[in-house]
Formats: C-alpha cells, sequence, structure tokens
C-alpha cells in the first residue's frame, strides 16, 4: 500500500482476486511488478474511526512504567526535507483532526484503557502554530482532571517553537522533547 492505508486496505481485503481494480498499491502479478492509480488522500482525518484499543493486549505498551498509545493529531507537512518521504506519500499536504476528536479520544483512552502517556505521531505537531496552542489549551484544560503526559517521537518542529509554546507544551504533559533538527 503506497500512503494512507486505511480504505487501501479495505479494498484489498475486498478485492484479493482483482488487485488491478485497487487504487495505491503496488503488488506482483506473474513475475510482474504492478503499479495501480494514485490513491486520493483523505481530508476529513476525523472520519476515521479510533484505533479498536479494547482488541489489543495493552500491557506490553509501557514508557518508564507507564501504559502509552500512538495518537494522530494530523498527517503531512509543507516542508520539502530531502531525508523524508512525506513528500513522496503525502504530497506535503497538511492535514488535520478537529480538536474536539483529538481529546475526546486522548480522554477515551485515559479514562477506558488507563494510558498515561500519549505520543504523537504527527509528521509535524508544529507545523501550524496557533493550531498547536489550541490543542495544546484544551489538553492543558484535559489535564486539571487526568495526569498524564504526551511525547512527539517524530519530534517537533524547533523552528516554530518560541517561549509560550514550550510553556504549554510543558503544562499539557511534555516532560521531554524531541526536535526535528532539519532544513528544507
Amino acid at each position: 500500500v503506497l500512503g494512507e492505508g486505511e480504505e487501501a486496505l479495505a479494498d484489498l481485503a475486498e478485492s484479493l482476486d482483482h488487485p488491478e481494480e485497487v487504487t495505491g498499491i503496488v503488488y506482483r502479478y506473474n513475475g510482474t511488478v504492478r503499479k495501480t492509480e494514485p490513491r486520493t488522500l483523505l481530508n476529513d482525518l476525523a472520519s476515521l474511526p479510533w484505533p479498536s484499543r479494547e482488541l489489543v493486549d495493552l500491557e506490553p505498551y509501557h514508557i518508564a512504567g507507564k501504559r502509552y498509545t500512538p495518537v494522530l493529531t494530523s498527517r503531512g507537512c509543507p516542508k520539502q526535507c530531502a531525508f523524508c518521504s512525506n513528500p513522496l506519500f503525502m504530497v506535503s499536504r497538511f492535514r488535520q483532526r478537529t480538536i474536539d476528536d483529538v481529546c475526546a479520544a486522548i480522554f477515551h483512552c485515559y479514562d477506558h484503557h488507563h494510558i498515561r502517556i500519549f505520543d504523537s505521531e504527527d509528521d509535524n505537531f508544529t507545523c501550524d502554530g496557533h493550531r498547536a496552542e489550541a490543542l495544546l489549551s484544551s489538553l492543558i484544560r484535559g489535564r486539571e482532571e487526568r495526569q498524564f503526559e504526551i511525547t512527539a517521537m517524530n519530534g517537533l518542529y524547533y523552528e516554530a517553537l518560541n517561549n509560550k509554546l514550550v510553556e504549554m507544551l510543558a503544562r499539557a504533559g511534555m516532560k521531554k522533547m524531541n526536535l526535528s533538527l532539519v532544513t528544507s
């Protein structure tokens, strides 16, 4: 599957006998590699269902003794870093889940699955500074009732950081920060 897999994998599962009908895949047929037309990127990330964490044994997933899970608040990045595959697959389009949907998912995981650390898997969490601030404000309000941590293992874009955003990251539960020291 090339790029986003949610719809392509579902389509492929239904069309295993006719992979040529599924967009966004590469497959081998009679020893020949074939590639179908590219799939259109999802515009509404909030239309994707939350992962069915109740179907997974969450016990092995810990950081520093606390249960963790990845969370996706956005996809894409407008930067064109030479080392990154994002421009090839996401066409440098930044798309985001709504702040309400992100917070609802995090608070649900905290309340129902006892998850205490949330790792942002965003391509560029700080791509839109205003959105990052709004999301962090909501997470800070949520921390009044819940004591969770956030991480950003993919890193934070250093040019987007300022004193206000770093303070908000700390108040939202970020204890350590990975920086993406890149050039575009």
